[in-house]
C-alpha cells in the first residue's frame, strides 16, 4: 500500500512540475496568434504584475488589468501607455503605465506606472 501511495505522489509530482514548464510555452503560443496590440498589452501585464507584486504599497496584488480600447491606450512604436487597474486586499486601484515591447509584442522590456485612487471593497463588492 506504501509504495502504491508512492508511486502516486511521485507521478503527481512528475505532472505538477511539467505543468508549469508547460503553461509557460502556451502562453508564448497563444500570443502568436494574438493582433499586435493585444500582444503588447499582456506582456505589459504579465511584467506589470511582477513588478506590482514587488511594490510595498500595494497588498498582495493578484490581477492586473490594462486598457485595451483604442481610445484608451495607444501603440506607437513599440511603447503601450494607458490606464488600468491593479487589484490588492483592500481593493482596486487605478494606475497610469507606460511599457515599452520589443518589436513583435512577445517582450516587454521595460514598465513604468503611476496609482491613482484606490477603491476599497466596502464600495465596490464584497473581496473574493
Amino acid at each position: 500500500m506504501t509504495k502504491q501511495l508512492n508511486g502516486l505522489m511521485i507521478a503527481f509530482a512528475s505532472l505538477t512540475i511539467s505543468g508549469s514548464a508547460t503553461h509557460a510555452g502556451s502562453f508564448e503560443r497563444e500570443l502568436l496568434k494574438q493582433d499586435p496590440r493585444t500582444r503588447a498589452v499582456w506582456v505589459c501585464e504579465r511584467l506589470g504584475l511582477q513588478k506590482m507584486k514587488k511594490d510595498r504599497s500595494l497588498r498582495k496584488p493578484d490581477r492586473l488589468f490594462l486598457d485595451v480600447p483604442v481610445n484608451s491606450a495607444s501603440l506607437s512604436e513599440n511603447i503601450l501607455t494607458g490606464n488600468g487597474q491593479i487589484r490588492d486586499e483592500r481593493g482596486w486601484t487605478d494606475l497610469s503605465f507606460r511599457c515599452t515591447v520589443s518589436a513583435d509584442r512577445l517582450k516587454a522590456q521595460a514598465l513604468t506606472y503611476t496609482l491613482g485612487k484606490l477603491t476599497p471593497w466596502e464600495v465596490t463588492s464584497p473581496k473574493p
